[in-house]
């Protein structure tokens, strides 16, 4: 059966260890002979997922479960099991993660903290700006050890419940002993139903723009002190200059 599913007609290839092995994908074979190994050993249950080439020459994904027999001296004498063609369940998990690893590749590199969580609330998705802002950055994306400011509960389940998103709010934080303002908004992920699945968070560091907004403020108050002390002078000058020409003038 599995060379029929391998495309090649029966009687067409010898059905032995020899055959089965030169069909497996190289990068399979030290796996799936060691699984074999060691299922002869323990005679546990066996059941493995590999690649094996096809009659046109590609590759196909199969998944195999199967139980050794022994004879009476203890040998291995056949295995009785079964096995699926699983190739498009494997693409489509390829995929998958093809697309998980551009979408990763995409938001590292965008200049905000961005997370996503589901519809219980379990952040499943981060990028490394908003550990490299949190100073918890791992391999594995974990946030455990992150602040309660890391993903705003409140807020989040507000979107969550209420599929509105929160546009562009400044939220003033404590990292450590600095304070930092971010301009946050989060939006609501929504499936072909319109049914709120999760939500995508995307804050930016906007503190050194605060900072710079306020100094503007700042000298712009100043200016205008000056610009009303200037005047006053004006004034002052203005009316002494007055009253003596007045007096000459008659």
């Amino acid at each position: 059966r599995l060379y029929h599913m391998l495309g090649y007609e029966e009687g067409e290839l010898k059905s032995n260890l020899d055959t089965f092995k030169d069909l497996l994908h190289p990068e399979d074979t030290d796996r799936v002979f060691d699984a074999l190994e060691k299922h002869f050993e323990t005679n546990d249950s066996f059941e493995i997922e590999y690649r094996m080439q096809t009659n046109s020459g590609q590759y196909k994904w199969f998944a195999a479960s199967s139980k050794v027999q022994f004879d009476d001296d203890g040998n291995p004498r056949r295995m009785i099991g079964n096995i699926k063609d699983i190739d498009d369940r494997k693409q489509a998990e390829m995929q998958v993660q093809q697309e998980r690893e551009m979408l990763l590749t995409i938001i590292d590199n965008i200049p905000a903290n961005v997370y996503v969580k589901n519809q219980d609330g379990e952040v499943f998705l981060t990028n490394k700006s908003l550990h490299r802002f949190w100073g918890v950055y791992n391999k594995e994306r974990s946030i455990e050890g992150a602040k309660e400011d890391f993903v705003s509960q409140e807020e989040d389940q507000k979107v969550l419940s209420t599929g509105n998103a929160l546009l562009q709010k400044e939220q003033l934080i404590e990292r450590g002993d600095q304070e930092k303002v971010l301009l946050t908004s989060k939006i609501p992920l929504k499936d072909r139903t319109n049914n709120t699945t999760g939500l995508v968070s995307v804050s930016t560091d906007i503190t050194q723009r605060r900072e710079m907004i306020s100094e503007l403020e700042e000298r712009n108050k100043e200016l205008k002190k000056l610009n009303e002390t200037t005047n006053k002078i004006y004034s002052v000058i203005g009316h002494d200059l007055k009253t003596p020409l007045s007096s000459i003038l008659g």
